[in-house]
């Protein structure tokens, strides 16, 4: 799993936000459930709307497709870090 959540982890950041933020802003926020065996990472990035699934890097969007359960975004026009995505990783052992 911890293999997962880096690949995760390092696809989004260094892939898709790094190459298209001209002043990057990011927080990742990474809750693992021991019980539930389930992770979810949020990142959120300052800057115009951008939903990361738009990129044209498609070799680390379909990385993150297939050790994703899910992937999610939104945008808060108020607030200062107005962009988030949600990726769910479940164990799959």
């Amino acid at each position: 799993m911890k293999y997962r959540i880096r690949l995760a982890v390092e696809e989004m950041i260094w892939q898709l936000l790094l190459p298209h933020l001209k002043r990057p802003h990011i927080r990742v926020r990474v809750e693992y459930s021991l019980k539930d065996r389930h992770c979810m990472i949020r990142v959120n990035y300052a800057g115009d709307p951008y939903d990361i699934r738009t990129s044209d890097n498609s070799l680390s969007l379909s990385l993150l497709n297939n050790i994703a359960e899910s992937i999610s975004y939104r945008y808060d026009e108020g607030e200062e870090m107005g962009n988030c995505t949600e990726i769910q990783i479940k164990d799959t052992n």
